[in-house]
């Protein structure tokens, strides 16, 4: 998949994820906070990671914890709605400042004269 919402999913049950520097899931991950990111070619990163999480579930925990909030905080709709609600106002207020200095009348008048 393109993004990574296992990732997501798993944050959401307070998991840490273990996922590939190589695609979607750095995007998603925060290393050593919400899980690890590894090389994928590296099997001996790979194993020594999940040996390491299978071992230690204090830090299971506090990326489980990491990755609830995480998800949370950057990945819901109400994050996603607020960042483009940004995103389209800020879009409008440019749109606005050209409108004004720029006015479509004379614009329109002046290709309808040619």
């Amino acid at each position: 998949e393109g993004f990574g919402l296992v990732y997501l999913e798993a944050m959401r049950h307070g998991l840490p994820c273990v996922g590939s520097v190589h695609d979607a899931a750095r995007d998603v991950i925060a290393d050593d906070v919400t899980g690890c990111l590894v090389d994928q070619g590296d099997r001996a990163q790979l194993t020594a990671t999940l040996v390491r999480l299978l071992q230690d579930d204090e830090a299971c925990r506090r990326m489980g914890e990491a990755g609830l909030i995480r998800a949370t905080e950057q990945f819901s709709y109400a994050a996603f709605r607020k960042r483009f609600v940004h995103l389209l106002t800020s879009k409008l207020e440019v749109c606005d400042r050209l409108s004004r200095s720029w006015p479509l009348a004379e614009v329109q008048t002046a290709s309808h004269d040619n």
